[in-house]
């Protein structure tokens, strides 16, 4: 059986994604729940890849990251203006769609 899709969230993305991701019992941990606030963003994406979890942001910086050919276990990218609802529904597509290691190096835009 592969592993599934675990979400390691940035310190910017917003509550009502994370009530329903938890409400869902679906596998996150938040930069902040992890003591990471004002963490560089290399160093978040780095933790995230040894924890085997997808990178969830709205920080474009992650995608330059990723450019760059920074290591990693996929990036869920949230351009702004898009709804809590469609966040959520996208990180839930993600979830049931893809294994870890099927994300792992991918970007996937939500």
């Amino acid at each position: 059986m592969s592993d599934p899709v675990r979400y390691f969230l940035d310190e910017n993305f917003p509550r009502p994604v994370t009530d329903g991701l938890r409400s869902r019992g679906i596998d996150f941990v938040t930069a902040q729940e992890l003591g990471l606030r004002q963490t560089p963003d290399v160093e978040l994406l780095a933790r995230a890849a040894q924890d085997r979890r997808v990178m969830v942001t709205e920080d474009p910086d992650f995608l330059e990251l990723h450019n760059q050919g920074q290591a990693h276990w996929g990036i869920a990218f949230a351009p702004k203006g898009r709804s809590f609802g469609q966040r959520l529904r996208s990180l839930l597509l993600i979830w049931e769609v893809f294994t870890a290691e099927e994300m792992r190096g991918q970007v996937e835009y939500l």
